[in-house]
């Protein structure tokens, strides 16, 4: 008999649990394997047992793509929009999974974005995708500070916002250097 089931935490004891697995070699969550991964892992045949190749040798990153257009017609069109963000999935190996659109949406806050509030959704609880393509910064807010908080929820959650023109550690960087200026005052 089994007694209740305990919260599953990571090696070092007091990281929280993902079944995802980890996107880089440095993260700080730890991942435990489901047993459906677990099975897959090793692939028995004739008493040999042969391992999959590692993971590092070609990591294929899986993607989703946001496209926002405004009322007022100052980004590019949505089709503009997803040929950028396919070439740049293509030019980078990365994986398209899912698509999420806000057409003719407004620019400032976020949460009235229908398409922009699943993909955060999705990054808090389902887990698909490690990387948000976007056509360029402007394409998700006109406000610095809602583009800011987006990128913090990425860098919380293990997640990236990529693009043609814009590199994720450059966001980071911006943010970063934002919310200190924001602290001082």
């Amino acid at each position: 008999m089994s007694g209740p089931a305990e919260p599953e935490v990571g090696t070092a004891g007091f990281e929280p649990a993902t079944t995802r697995p980890p996107a880089e070699c440095a993260t700080r969550l730890r991942h435990v394997p489901t047993r459906r991964q677990q099975c897959r892992a090793m692939l028995v045949h004739r008493n040999i047992i042969r391992r999959p190749a590692c993971y590092h040798s070609r990591f294929v990153a899986r993607a989703a793509l946001y496209i926002r257009t405004d009322p007022d017609g100052r980004l590019p069109s949505r089709d503009e929009q997803r040929a950028a963000d396919v070439a740049y999935a293509v030019e980078h190996d990365h994986e398209i999974v899912a698509e999420y659109q806000d057409l003719e949406s407004p620019g400032h806050l976020l949460y009235h974005k229908p398409g922009l509030k699943e993909a955060i959704n999705n990054i808090k609880e389902a887990e698909d995708w490690e990387v948000l393509i976007v056509a360029g910064p402007r394409c998700v807010s006109d406000d610095a500070s809602a583009l800011h908080e987006l990128v913090h929820k990425f860098s919380l959650y293990g997640n990236r916002l990529e693009g043609p023109g814009h590199e994720w550690e450059d966001l980071l960087s911006r943010m970063k250097s934002y919310r200190r200026e924001m602290s001082r005052r």
